[in-house]
């Protein structure tokens, strides 16, 4: 997964980059490193992105309509 792939990924599931690092279970500075391309996507966290992608996302991870 490229980093365009995972920003756009992270917009059309309508998350910010705090919100999805959160769901992820991984600092928003690590989340940014993968999207600004300084560190390449880890397999779990593009499957992860994956799932989410195809709707088939656990109540617990859907998007609440607030922040954390």
């Amino acid at each position: 997964m490229t980093p365009a792939e995972l920003r756009n990924e992270r917009l059309s599931l309508g998350y910010t980059q705090n919100r999805l690092a959160a769901v992820l279970g991984i600092s928003r500075r690590q989340y940014l490193r993968y999207e600004h391309g300084q560190t390449p996507v880890s397999t779990p966290i593009a499957m992860i992105i994956g799932i989410m992608a195809s709707g088939k996302v656990p109540p617990a991870l859907r998007k609440s309509g607030r922040e954390r």
